[in-house]
């Protein structure tokens, strides 16, 4: 089983991990977050401990005001039954570089060639924020970075077996009940391109 990416939980700044919530960038937390220490780990263990953070690039496609939105299905059965905006998954080892956030884009450009045949070089992914939620067992053991892609034409998103009913929403004129790492980062995103 492939490694991936976390974080020690104790060495990320409390305030960096609201129990529900998302945070917006800046220098300091841009420049701290380089220094923090990486552990590669199997899945299967880091899923059940807490004491450390699962980096997840997570990935929200916008088309004008509208993003794309899917029924949950795939690996995680906790998410089962709720809608998901976000694009993304865990970082393996072959997407590491010397650098964070290069190893995050790197993992995301990834994922959205696998989950939705979109091809986007690392550099021109847009970061947007942090997410986290405390609430359930997917939430503890999880960490969301999310990135903004905008598209000229939702034609560019072919989706995978895992990816079904792919559908274009305006989450403000919306009554989807979305997963909660989707209402965290479409806040990231109040503003439309």
């Amino acid at each position: 089983m492939p490694e991936i990416l976390s974080i020690p939980t104790a060495s990320i700044p409390s305030e960096w991990l609201p129990t529900r919530g998302s945070l917006l960038p800046d220098e300091t937390i841009l420049r701290r977050i380089e220094t923090l220490p990486l552990h590669w780990g199997e899945r299967q263990n880091l899923e059940q401990d807490d004491s450390y953070k699962q980096l997840i690039p997570y990935a929200l496609i916008r088309y004008r005001n509208r993003f794309a939105c899917y029924p949950r299905k795939g690996s995680e059965k906790r998410l089962h039954a709720l809608c998901s905006c976000g694009f993304g998954g865990h970082v393996e080892k072959t997407d590491a570089t010397a650098n964070l956030f290069s190893t995050l884009r790197n993992s995301l450009s990834r994922e959205l060639k696998e989950e939705c045949n979109l091809s986007r070089e690392p550099d021109d992914l847009r970061f947007a924020g942090f997410i986290h939620e405390s609430e359930t067992p997917v939430g503890r053991v999880h960490w969301g970075f999310v990135f903004v892609i905008d598209v000229e034409d939702p034609k560019e998103v072919y989706t995978s077996s895992e990816i079904t009913e792919l559908k274009w929403i305006d989450p403000a004129n919306s009554d989807i009940d979305f997963e909660i790492w989707t209402t965290l980062a479409l806040s990231l995103c109040s503003n439309p391109a």
